[in-house]
């Protein structure tokens, strides 16, 4: 039996989980609602997402709102919606006529929200710098950087660097080129950008 030490299985306990029936689901436990609600919400989360991609606006992109053509979703939905498509809010419409419900999407991007879509790219290439120094993932790091002041990135960790701290498990975010164990140059919203991570 497998490893020196273990015990054979009880009496009605399979040798092995290769060997059981899957598990039958008690009919009482489907709820069709629910059903119904989670088949409506991928919906709208597919067209949210098309209506993304029609215009050109990336998903780590915040924006304002979605407007939804139909009815209110579900209270515990509703935040599922906003996390996958990445809005602050959603707002409903009554469909009107024969009209099928549809999502459409705010995509005027102020500076604010331009910003933090910025910072969501700082952290996404920190996070890969941290994987090629072979960091481990409990590491606390300190993360060094340079930009022109102008730059959209130098002006989002400026205004985000503790949430980028906590994404990326920095101790420090700090201004200057130096020795780094990974380091990536290039161009991140609009601007050239230098980034490096160390111990």
């Amino acid at each position: 039996l497998g490893f020196e030490g273990d015990h054979a299985p009880g009496n009605g306990t399979p040798d092995s989980v290769h060997l059981t029936d899957y598990p039958r689901v008690d009919p009482a436990w489907r709820n069709d609602d629910v059903i119904r609600e989670m088949t409506r919400l991928r919906r709208l989360v597919e067209d949210g997402l098309a209506a993304r991609t029609a215009a050109g606006v990336k998903v780590r992109q915040p924006l304002r709102a979605a407007i939804v053509s139909g009815l209110p979703l579900a209270p515990s939905l509703a935040p599922v919606f906003l996390e996958e498509l990445n809005v602050k809010t959603v707002e409903f419409q009554d469909v009107t006529g024969d009209a099928h419900e549809s999502v459409s999407l705010d995509t005027n991007i102020s500076d604010e929200l331009r910003l933090e879509g910025v910072a969501r790219e700082l952290s996404r290439k920190l996070n890969e710098l941290r994987k090629q120094a072979g960091f481990r993932v409990e590491d606390r790091v300190l993360v060094r950087w340079d930009a022109p002041d102008d730059a959209d990135a130098a002006r989002a960790l400026l205004a985000h660097g503790d949430h980028l701290a906590s994404e990326t498990l920095a101790r420090e975010i700090t201004r200057g080129r130096n020795g780094a164990a990974a380091q990536w140059e290039g161009e991140l919203g609009g601007a050239s950008i230098w980034l490096g991570v160390e111990r």
